[in-house]
């Protein structure tokens, strides 16, 4: 909408129907949400865990973050995990040494990298919306995104929500960025977040914005 109403579409005719979610079975256990508290004097073992999971192209802003990995390499509190499929331009060659690539794997295997991670990083360039956003959300785990994805929106949707926006015009700062989020403490993510991002981004409240856009 921001990209539309920026080139002169009138933001009266602009409806934005955000895409919809099952709902996690784990928010009905007695599951809460949590993302590890971390102080300057952990110990160097206690990185940083960041996940990449999704297309690996340079509109997801791959270079982007491989570039800040390498910058951080002497950083041993932040590591990556890039889980995906490669387009036909990217291989996984001359990797940083704090970047482990997994490829596209198997579904067990995915929700094991997604509990072992920290956070989300998605630096894209360009982003329809960035679902993986919100299923990190669900899955407890903060995120570190751009402007370009949903992140904003989901921000102002949800106060509190754990999710760090790099600005555009700031992409190139992204290892300062991940390297002062893993000498800060994350703060207690409460479970009630994780409830409000099921039910604003629910499969229900999909189609109830849906057909409210089309009936306008």
């Amino acid at each position: 909408k921001r990209c539309l109403v920026e080139d002169g579409v009138d933001a009266m005719r602009v409806r934005v129907v955000p895409y919809g979610f099952p709902e996690p079975t784990s928010l009905s256990g007695s599951n809460t949400l949590c993302i590890p508290r971390h102080d300057a004097s952990r110990s160097s073992d206690d990185a940083l865990k960041l996940i990449f999971v999704g297309a690996i192209s340079e509109r997801k802003g791959i270079s982007l973050l491989l570039r800040a990995m390498r910058e951080l390499e002497s950083e041993s509190r932040v590591s990556l995990t890039i889980v995906g499929r490669p387009t036909a331009n990217w291989r996984p060659r001359d990797l940083p040494s704090n970047v482990m690539y997994r490829g596209p794997i198997p579904a067990d295997q995915l929700e094991a990298e997604w509990d072992r991670a920290d956070a989300l990083v998605l630096p894209s360039m360009c982003e329809g919306f960035g679902r993986v956003v919100i299923e990190a959300l669900l899955r407890g785990k903060g995120v570190i995104t751009t402007e370009c994805t949903a992140g904003p929106d989901i921000s102002a949707r949800i106060p509190g929500v754990p999710l760090v926006v790099l600005p555009h015009d700031m992409r190139n700062d992204l290892s300062d960025l991940l390297a002062e989020l893993a000498r800060r403490a994350w703060p207690q993510v409460q479970p009630k977040v994780r409830r409000q991002v099921a039910s604003a981004y629910s499969l229900r409240s999909y189609g109830e914005r849906l057909r409210k856009a089309i009936m306008r």
